[in-house]
């Protein structure tokens, strides 16, 4: 059973390219020539992160830029909510 989060992504202009991180998510830091490019290579990390994290057993600390998400959703798992981003991880 996949278990959905509620992860933020942070996008900065850096050096005439993009730079994508998530805050709840250590060590989850991506670039990209847009910020689209930049939030979707961001959205792949989280997601590997999270994933990984799972499969071993490692703890996943909640808090205001990481959120379990209980029960079913009405969009799907990987739409884009501005600088929210939905995972099944």
């Amino acid at each position: 059973m996949h278990r959905r989060f509620l992860v933020t992504v942070i996008v900065e202009p850096d050096d005439g390219k993009y730079h994508a991180y998530c805050p709840g998510l250590r060590g989850v830091h991506a670039d990209g020539e847009t910020p689209e490019e930049a939030m979707a290579n961001a959205r792949d990390g989280a997601l590997g992160t999270l994933r990984t994290r799972l499969r071993h057993g490692d703890p996943i600390e909640e808090g205001p830029d990481l959120r379990i998400i209980e029960g079913d959703l009405e969009q799907p798992s990987s739409a884009v909510h501005g600088e929210r981003v939905v995972l099944s991880a």
